[in-house]
């Protein structure tokens, strides 16, 4: 078992607060029951969520476009696939170039 107590081997990070900001994370930290530690590192979550890639997931899509047997067909599924990452929220798009090459690109 770990002899390290909550916190410990966390980053550690200073951050100077605006006037009448600390007041305000105070309220809504008691509001959500939380600490104001836990509530600002709640909203950076939200804000700025961790994202994972399944790559495996990913290479079976390009696939599925790549495997399209007509132009028309190649951006129907490229459409297709883009609308599958913006209903999970991924950052994930695929694009093609001019030469017909499929990118993957991010939007953070």
């Amino acid at each position: 078992m770990s002899d390290l107590r909550p916190g410990q081997g966390a980053e550690s990070f200073n951050v100077r607060l605006p006037a009448g900001m600390r007041d305000r994370i105070k309220v809504a930290a008691d509001l959500n029951a939380r600490s104001m530690n836990a509530e600002i590192v709640a909203t950076l979550e939200e804000r700025y969520p961790a994202t994972s890639v399944d790559v495996r997931a990913v290479d079976s899509l390009l696939h599925y476009i790549a495997n399209a047997t007509t132009p028309g067909q190649v951006l129907e599924r490229i459409a297709e696939v883009n609308a599958k990452f913006e209903a999970v929220g991924s950052p994930l798009r695929i694009e093609q170039g001019r030469e017909g090459k499929l990118t993957i690109v991010t939007e953070f």
